[in-house]
């Protein structure tokens, strides 16, 4: 996605699934890079269509949004402090998986973009990405790292644009950012926000549903009536989308709190189908899934 510098117009750029580009006059600033193997494509596309890039923020630690960074080395790379040490470790098992089978490695990476993110298989990104997965067997790690680190709540500001940059705590990951543009009356909420979809909550990321709930109030808190919210899968929406987000996980605990209520374990909570109201969204393996975590969350109190 791009905002328009003079009448912060968000339009749909054809830039690869979704990142948030800012054109400002000192440059073009990137919020997420996207997946591994193509950051070269949608940086490409931002130097040609905006402007140089004068500088990349992170949303949070995950591939599909942190991937490419390596594309857009050499410029000051934002992110939570948390991220780096998720970032590296990621780097780590790739460059294993690539070491040991590279053929493989490309495979398993062209099938989850196809299958996860409608990225096609054609000649070119199957170029891409054995080109990126050759590279990965011995890299710089750091080239893949955020320069600079902030904790809390930090502003930004690059030529005539200031970001606030809020982290409240676990959600969706435990190094999740806002980032909140006032001036273009703008959030870009990343994978707080999924719209469209069920929600994938990384636990093994230190992960909280009731820590996610807590992130999207402090957003809703920053966003006017007009705010625009940009969402890390889906589409662009109002402050109810954040609304409606939070319900999503407060509908789940209703019903495990529910299934345990009648003695059910885990297993069985796990077992519940989706509701036919929600049979519609996508990532539908992640059901299954988040209702284990909620489940372990009112099992530890």
């Amino acid at each position: 996605m791009a905002a328009d510098e003079d009448n912060g117009r968000v339009t749909r750029r054809d830039v690869f699934t979704l990142a948030t580009v800012l054109a400002d006059r000192g440059g073009a600033i990137v919020i997420d890079t996207k997946m591994p193997g193509v950051g070269g494509v949608p940086a490409a596309e931002v130097a040609a269509r905006v402007g140089p890039i004068d500088t990349v923020t992170l949303t949070h630690h995950h591939s599909d949004h942190a991937g490419g960074v390596p594309a857009f080395g050499g410029r000051p790379i934002l992110a939570q402090a948390n991220a780096a040490a998720r970032i590296r470790a990621d780097i780590s098992t790739a460059m294993g998986q690539a070491a040991a089978d590279p053929a493989a490695a490309a495979r398993d990476l062209l099938t989850s973009l196809a299958t996860d993110f409608d990225y096609p298989t054609t000649l070119e990104s199957t170029r891409l990405i054995e080109q990126f997965v050759r590279s990965t067997a011995g890299p710089d790690p750091d080239r893949a790292l955020p320069t600079t680190t902030v904790d809390a709540r930090h502003t930004a500001t690059f030529g005539q644009s200031a970001l606030d940059l809020v982290h409240v705590g676990p959600g969706h990951t435990d190094n999740d950012l806002i980032v909140v543009d006032r001036r273009r009356d703008l959030i870009v909420a990343g994978d707080l926000v999924f719209v469209g979809y069920h929600p994938f909550v990384d636990d093994r990321a230190a992960a909280s549903t009731v820590g996610w709930q807590r992130s999207l109030a402090a957003a809703l808190a920053l966003a006017g009536p007009a705010t625009r919210i940009v969402s890390g899968h889906g589409r662009v929406v109002a402050r109810a989308g954040l609304i409606e987000q939070s319900r999503y996980f407060d509908r789940l605990r209703k019903l495990v709190t529910a299934g345990r209520a009648r003695g059910q374990a885990r297993d069985p909570v796990t077992a519940t189908p989706i509701p036919r109201d929600q049979m519609a969204l996508g990532f539908a393996s992640e059901w299954q899934h988040t209702l284990g975590v909620v489940f372990d969350e009112l099992a530890r109190g």
